[in-house]
C-alpha cells in the first residue's frame, strides 16, 4: 500500500500543478475551468472521487474565476 504521506504529496503537486495550468491560460482557462468542475462533479456523484478532493478541486477553479471576473469587472471601460 501507498503511505498517506504519498497520497498527500500526489494530491498536494496535482492541486499545484492545475492551478499553474489554469493561470497560464488567459483565453481558452475559464472554458476549461467550467468543463473541470463538470467533470469533477460527475466523477463524485459516481463516486469516483471522494468528498474531499470534491471539495478542494471544486473550490480552487471557483476561486479562480472569481479572480477573473473581479479583474475583468474591475478594469476601466473606455467608451
Amino acid at each position: 500500500m501507498i503511505s498517506s504521506s504519498y497520497s498527500l504529496s500526489f494530491k498536494l503537486l496535482s492541486l499545484i500543478g492545475l492551478i499553474g495550468l489554469i493561470w497560464v491560460m488567459p483565453y481558452w482557462g475559464t472554458g476549461y475551468l467550467l468543463g473541470w468542475g463538470l467533470g469533477i462533479t460527475i466523477m463524485s456523484k459516481s463516486g469516483m472521487v471522494g468528498i474531499m478532493d470534491f471539495i478542494i478541486y471544486l473550490i480552487v477553479p471557483i476561486i479562480i474565476l472569481g479572480i477573473r471576473l473581479w479583474k475583468k469587472f474591475d478594469e476601466p471601460t473606455y467608451l
